[in-house]
């Protein structure tokens, strides 16, 4: 029979989430800090008004953090993200076999 020990039998996690460490908030990254300068010049400071998502600066900032995070990505992660690259050689066998 199997008995948990230590922070497990307490009803305790045993390890906390890095939301809940308090000591990684401070550790922001530059980029992080970068972008939520730029974010929160752009939207409204007081909180209760909004921005629609056709405003030219959502729209500027938008298109900016997603060139900014898809260049990283394509450099960074360029091996990961080829298990998403269609495989011709196996696309043909597909199709064969739906009769396309």
């Amino acid at each position: 029979m199997f008995q948990a020990s230590g922070a497990a039998a307490a009803g305790k996690r045993s390890r906390m989430s890095k939301w809940d460490d308090k000591s990684a908030a401070s550790s922001t990254t530059d980029w992080g800090k970068k972008w939520r300068a730029v974010v929160k010049a752009v939207l409204p400071k007081d909180g209760n008004g909004g921005v629609t998502c056709s405003d030219p600066e959502v729209q500027k900032l938008c298109l900016a953090m997603w060139r900014d995070l898809s260049s990283w990505a394509a450099e960074e992660c360029r091996q990961h993200l080829m298990l998403f690259q269609a495989d011709e050689q196996g696309r043909v066998e597909h199709d064969k076999q739906d009769g396309h």
